[in-house]
């Protein structure tokens, strides 16, 4: 066996991240708006502050400071945080486990295509910490690929450093057990500030949405989520949650 592979693991794999994912240092710009559908369901005033967790290249870090958000960003990825804060964002470099609880000051945790690289013992980890970031009445709002549709294989499947397949049943699950709840779930849309590609993108959400009625009733009676992406809106279940337990149970999935 290669001496090399006694030490490899899912963390070498994001020596060259950015280069796999063609951000090399910088944004690539198009056209496609993937946050405003989702931050019209949410309401958030325009005086919100948010955390963005796994901020990438940044295209929300840009959308959330257009919008007039008060935003900030962690992410591990060295390079990508130098990027951000040549643009003006406030961030900082580092995983989930050493975020600083010391004030909760955020309205909002957002976390796009990020806790599928987690571990379920990190995604636990991440919903303790995020009670302690979060103002009363704090929300966390979550896209990922939907292990739920047979259309996400494509994006789960692409990216070795995924270590959850989710949906929307799975993350009920984990809320139970965590003092969290999906408030709300729905399926992850762009738009267009362009009229055609606007147009495009409507008729291919009414496309899905009728795929996804018949393909309901077809095979579970009941409407389900089958976009690739799916988008979770998580808020604090009513009384407290003993962090002692919750943290025994993020152990026990280590």
């Amino acid at each position: 066996m290669n001496d090399r592979s006694g030490s490899f693991n899912r963390s070498s794999f994001y020596g060259d991240y950015s280069a796999h994912k063609r951000w090399f240092g910088g944004l690539q710009v198009d056209d496609v708006d993937r946050y405003s559908p989702t931050f019209r369901k949410l309401r958030l005033p325009p005086d919100s502050s948010i955390l963005e967790i796994g901020f990438g290249e940044g295209r929300f870090l840009d959308w959330a400071k257009r919008q007039g958000f008060a935003v900030e960003g962690v992410e591990i990825l060295p390079e990508m945080v130098e990027h951000a804060r040549t643009r003006g964002h406030v961030v900082r470099l580092g995983p989930i486990s050493e975020l600083d609880c010391g004030e909760a000051r955020f309205d909002l945790i957002a976390a796009f295509d990020t806790i599928e690289h987690l571990t379920l013992a990190e995604i636990v980890e991440l919903l303790l910490r995020a009670e302690k970031l979060l103002k009363p009445g704090g929300r966390i709002v979550l896209q990922f690929p939907n292990a739920g549709s047979p259309f996400s294989a494509l994006y789960q499947s692409g990216d070795v450093t995924h270590q959850c397949a989710l949906s929307v049943g799975l993350l009920e699950q984990i809320c139970r057990s965590s003092g969290w709840r999906v408030a709300e779930s729905f399926n992850a849309r762009v738009t267009s500030e362009r009229p055609l590609k606007q147009m495009k993108w409507k008729l291919i959400h009414l496309l899905r949405d009728l795929l996804e009625m018949v393909f309901g009733f077809a095979y579970y009676g009941v409407r389900c989520p089958l976009d690739p992406n799916v988008v979770v809106v998580l808020e604090r279940r009513q009384g407290n949650w003993a962090d002692g337990e919750l943290s025994s149970i993020a152990h026990a999935g280590g």
